[in-house]
């Protein structure tokens, strides 16, 4: 597939099937406060490549297994991609919509100076696992 000859929202739609098939949505801690991510491993770096350039991230080879490849994308970017992806996905529409409303009430409780509790993030994160099933 060469991304240069594809229309814009062909790929914006294939990358949400990719994404259903291969990728994974996550809420992690990172340093003081929690993100969204999503993540996709292939053993062919060019499907990631195409998901780099539509959305960017990084790309790198798994430590445990060097012929897989890892793309990832967190925080304002993952969340920009899940948006542009939603209308598209169809397996992963559950967890992805789980880890956006996650996203957006974060936001607003930092604008209110609130913090989440552990009880709210570990309800988000059981969400999300439910989603899965």
């Amino acid at each position: 597939m060469s991304d240069t000859t594809v229309p814009y929202k062909t790929l914006i739609a294939w990358s949400a099937g990719f994404i259903d098939g291969d990728g994974c949505f996550s809420i992690y801690k990172f340093r003081s406060s929690y993100q969204i991510k999503i993540t996709a491993s292939q053993r062919r770096k060019s499907p990631l490549i195409i998901l780099k350039k539509l959305y960017g991230g990084s790309i790198w080879r798994e430590k445990r297994n060097k012929s897989v490849f890892v793309w990832q994308i967190s925080a304002i970017k993952a969340h920009v991609a899940i948006n542009k992806m939603f209308p598209y996905l169809i397996v992963k529409r559950k967890e992805a919509k789980t880890v956006l409303a996650f996203r957006e009430e974060y936001l607003l409780k930092n604008l209110k100076k609130e913090k989440f509790t552990t009880e709210e993030i570990e309800v988000y994160k059981a969400k999300l696992i439910k989603a899965r099933l």
